[in-house]
């Protein structure tokens, strides 16, 4: 059976991060300078605003400050708040998303203070930041609704910006590693379970929600069927209750403290009421945030078969498109 666009586009993930991870050197020439000019404010919609919370969360978890907010909110702030911080990112993997165009429109004094991260150099958006501010992701052309190797490629040049800033090391190419292990994953009952239920539910902590917002996205976008992620804290609050409804339930940790006993305690607990979620979890030398993208892996693949069985064509929009042209 031939594959799908999507699948295609998921498959090539590990060359496409291999193409960014060869031109580090080149990226933390950018990034040596944002360390200690103050709050960092990243924006994005879709998969890019996952992708700015993940490395918002990253730095706060590191003693930095950082925030992240949709396009669409700060469009509607003004120049009192915009101006407070200091690198401004904007995430975006087309560069022509309309949010992004009115708000570089509307903060046109600004310009200094913005860097684009985005697969598309020479797009209208890049056209209005000041060129030796556009940071490429390099994944290549990706042409499915559902983003696969540009969000992947995001987080790990975000990844790279955030090792740059708390002088850490997250042995990206491990990370790399991990998410091909990933895609020869068995997938057969997790896409079952998916399937047969209708809908799902992803529970992770820490940097992994995000991660996991993504994946819940990737599952509306490509299998179009509900699912929902949640900070694993955050599910024992009213949300566990969701399992009467028998979802299909995921749990997503690393193998990190304390990650792992919330995880170990919540797994005991859920068996404990007679439900059986599925884990996902990377290898043992994987522990660093961007690890949570071998879980991520997983779900597109689950996506895609699934989407396949219910007679779709994985990776083609039928309300929503690639790249939003309203407000």
């Amino acid at each position: 059976m031939n594959k799908s666009i999507f699948l295609k586009e998921v498959m090539e993930q590990p060359e496409a991060m291999r193409r960014l991870l060869s031109l580090k050197s080149e990226l933390l020439r950018v990034f040596k300078n944002f360390k200690g000019r103050g709050e960092i404010l990243m924006l994005g919609m879709g998969a890019s605003y996952y992708a700015a919370e993940f490395a918002a969360l990253s730095l706060n978890f590191r003693g930095i400050p950082a925030r992240a907010m949709p396009l669409s909110q700060a469009l509607m702030l003004g120049k009192d708040f915009i101006e407070r911080f200091y690198p401004i990112l904007l995430i975006s993997q087309s560069g022509r998303t309309i949010e992004l165009i009115r708000l570089l429109e509307k903060f046109e004094k600004l310009k200094d203070r913005f860097f684009l991260i985005t697969n598309d150099p020479e797009s209208d958006g890049a056209l209005l930041v000041n060129k030796n501010q556009v940071i490429p992701i390099e994944a290549g052309i990706e042409e499915a609704m559902g983003s696969s190797k540009t969000f992947m490629n995001t987080i790990m040049v975000l990844s790279i910006m955030i090792e740059s800033i708390v002088e850490e090391d997250w042995d990206l190419h491990r990370v790399v590693d991990s998410v091909e292990r990933a895609l020869s994953t068995d997938i057969d009952d997790l896409s079952w379970r998916v399937e047969s239920s209708g809908r799902s539910v992803f529970v992770s902590w820490a940097e992994g929600v995000p991660i996991y917002g993504m994946g819940s996205l990737t599952m509306i976008e490509v299998a179009k069927l509900s699912s929902i992620a949640i900070e694993g804290g955050m599910f024992r609050h009213g949300t566990m209750e969701i399992m009467a409804s028998s979802p299909a339930l995921f749990l997503f940790p690393i193998r990190k403290n304390p990650i792992m006993r919330k995880f170990e305690s919540l797994l005991e607990d859920i068996e404990g009421f007679g439900f059986q979620p599925a884990v996902v979890i990377p290898n043992e030398d994987c522990i660093y945030p961007a690890c949570f993208l071998s879980g991520l892996a997983v779900l597109q693949r689950v996506a895609e078969k699934v989407a396949k069985r219910k007679g779709l064509i994985p990776g083609t929009g039928i309300f929503a498109s690639k790249v939003t042209r309203k407000e």
